[in-house]
């Protein structure tokens, strides 16, 4: 790393391996006395935190002293690095810890969220305004974009669906999965439950033409417990399904919406040791329901 015609070395740092990583250099010339830190990050590890005396507090990038990648610094285009890079970048800030992760799990958190989202399930409305949000973003093309978060309440979530009016588009993001760029983004992790507690990345995107007031409509799928249980002769009298009990199979179930006489929504037959499960009632929305036998 060259910092103002000065060499900043990393003698520990070893690549051997033939995966791709994510470097992440940190300098903050601020601590004052000339003196610098930079810290260097493989992926969202910090390996190691260096101390440095400088001449000045600010990077010069002039033409004198031009950033290079890939290469040894200075006038001789030796030292060459063995290996590939892609997508480098240049921040005019120290990034957080928290952002360096997020870079690593691709989720945009290069810019600070502006705002957070009520965490309940449902649907709701946001109003925002990107005029003067950051530059970038996830779709391609975009100019203005601003941030939001939103935390899955308790229960867990089913799915997630941003929707937004051209000319403007959203995407949408976790640890599990990102969505697509669009009007209309649904994130389900692949079919696995966003858990309660998980944290969701919102960007509203546009070009800084169009940037103005928008209206960003989010819809929640709640997930729906798994209805199962056993129909058997409890011989042990202990009330709960085990030991010595015997199952009773080929038992055919209904699951009622509401109370008795209920339209038939789902429907089940019990194994041979007499469990059953409702397998066609995940996507019942939350509700009450009654089971016959």
């Amino acid at each position: 790393m060259a910092v103002e015609n000065k060499i900043i070395t990393f003698s520990d740092i070893i690549m051997q391996d033939t995966n791709w990583h994510l470097y992440t250099i940190t300098y903050d010339g601020t601590k004052g006395n000339n003196v610098s830190i930079a810290k260097i990050y493989r992926d969202t590890t910090l390996l190691t935190s260096t101390c440095h005396t400088i001449s000045t507090s600010t990077i010069n990038i002039s033409n004198l002293f031009p950033v290079t990648f890939g290469r040894y610094h200075g006038s001789a285009q030796s030292g060459y690095f063995k290996g590939s890079l892609d997508d480098v970048g240049i921040w005019d800030r120290i990034l957080t810890t928290n952002e360096i992760k997020g870079l690593y799990m691709g989720e945009c958190p290069l810019s600070v969220y502006v705002d957070a989202l009520p965490s309940v399930a449902g649907n709701l409305n946001v109003a925002g305004n990107n005029e003067t949000g950051q530059t970038g973003g996830a779709c391609g093309g975009t100019e203005a974009t601003v941030y939001y978060s939103y935390i899955v309440p308790a229960g867990g979530l089913k799915e997630f669906t941003a929707v937004i009016d051209t000319p403007y588009s959203v995407t949408v993001g976790t640890s599990c999965g990102r969505g697509d760029c669009g009007q209309e983004v649904t994130l389900t992790c692949n079919g696995n439950n966003l858990n309660e507690g998980t944290i969701i990345y919102i960007a509203v995107h546009s070009t800084k033409a169009d940037a103005g007031n928008f209206s960003l409509n989010v819809r929640t799928q709640k997930m729906t417990p798994r209805i199962q249980g056993a129909v058997y002769v409890d011989l042990d009298e202990d009330g709960l399904y085990g030991g010595s009990d015997i199952g009773l199979g080929n038992i055919p179930m209904e699951l009622v919406d509401g109370c008795p006489g209920g339209i038939i929504v789902a429907t089940a037959e019990t194994a041979d040791d007499g469990t059953y499960i409702f397998n066609n009632a995940m996507n019942l929305p939350p509700g009450s329901y009654t089971f016959f036998r």
